[in-house]
This record gives C-alpha cells, structure tokens and sequence, in this order.
C-alpha cells in the first residue's frame, strides 16, 4: 500500500516489485523450456496434476501429442474430478486420430462440467468423426448456446450431416500455423493446482 505523500514507500514497492521480477525471471531461465521445467518439477512431486497438466500443454503445443496424451492421462488418474484433464485428454486424443478413445473421456468431461462450452464442442468433434451425427449436432448445438469458439469448418460440416468420409480433427479448428494446436490448454493451464 502506498501512503499518500510517502515517496519512501512509494519507492520501495517498485523496487520490491522490480526485484521479484528479475528473480522469477531467473527462476524460469534456468530450464531450457516449459517441458524440463515440469519434468523437473514432476521429478520432485510425482503426484503433482497441475505439473503433469501443464507439461502435456507444452509437448501439446509442439505437437508431440502422443506424449500429451500420456501426461493427461497421467493428470486425469491423479485427479478425475477435474474436468480440464478430462477436456485436455480428449483434445489430444482426438489430435492423433482417435475419436473412439476420446469419447468417453469428454463425456466424463460434459458430466463433471456440464456448463463447459469445449466440452461440448469437443465431443461434437468426437461424436461425428465416429459416425454419431444426432449426438455430434446435440453437443455442437449445446457448445454455440454456451457460447464456446467454434470454427465456421465445423458449423458446415455439421450442416452437411451425415457427411461420410470427412473426418474432423482439433486441427481444422485452427488451420493456421499461428494458432495451437490445442486450443484448450491456454485457458485451462494451472500451475497453482486450482
């Protein structure tokens, strides 16, 4: 708190606040990246979910899905309650090419957290690219009420239901290079275990 007219207190917050900059800086410059930072962190706390989450975003986001995938399941098995490792789990299996192992897993996602727009987006996703049209337009239907991002691609292969021998991937959500490959993981990422 800075006291007005107390330049003393105002000062020694910004450098208070400058320093700890630096040192978290530091703290993070000392791994070469996001993924030996949540090795390390999984070497000292193998029953860290958030650790565990956080590295299948960063393998996720280099797209070493396999690898995701096995961190969120890892995530998932340490805490099924939340549904961002249902969700993130989901996404990457649906990444390299299995909808039929990611349905169930974002259907647990929809239970846990029914309100979840990319829950439902998700297993829209799932539902269709393993031939459950009804299903797929129910939750695409669910995903655009609750307002989750959704890609004029999927608005229109849903339009063309039943639309035989097109799957959909995660990927046709974002085409461009520019954006991840796993959308989800930016707004689900905790490094705080919340």
């Amino acid at each position: 708190m800075v006291l007005p007219g107390c330049d003393h207190c105002h000062s020694s917050a910004i450098a208070i606040a400058v320093g700890l900059c630096f040192e978290s800086r530091h703290l993070v410059g000392n791994y070469r990246n996001e993924i030996t930072l949540w090795k390390s962190v999984i070497e000292k706390n193998r029953t860290s979910y958030a650790a565990y989450n956080n590295l299948g975003a960063a393998y996720g986001n280099i797209g070493r899905d396999r690898e995701a995938v096995a961190c969120f399941k890892k995530a998932m098995d340490l805490r099924p309650d939340l549904a961002r490792h249902a969700i993130n789990l989901g996404n990457a299996l649906l990444n390299i090419g299995e909808p039929g192992r990611a349905v169930p897993v974002l259907e647990k996602a929809v239970r846990i957290a029914p309100q979840n727009g990319q829950a439902h987006h998700l297993l829209a996703i799932a539902y269709y690219d393993v031939g459950l049209f009804g299903l797929a337009r129910a939750h695409y239907e669910k995903a655009v009420k609750l307002g989750a991002r959704v890609k004029p691609e999927l608005a229109k292969a849903i339009g063309r239901m039943p639309g035989k021998g097109r799957r959909i991937s995660t990927n046709l959500l974002f085409p461009s290079s520019a954006e991840p490959t796993l959308p989800h993981l930016h707004l689900f990422r905790d490094i705080h275990g919340r």
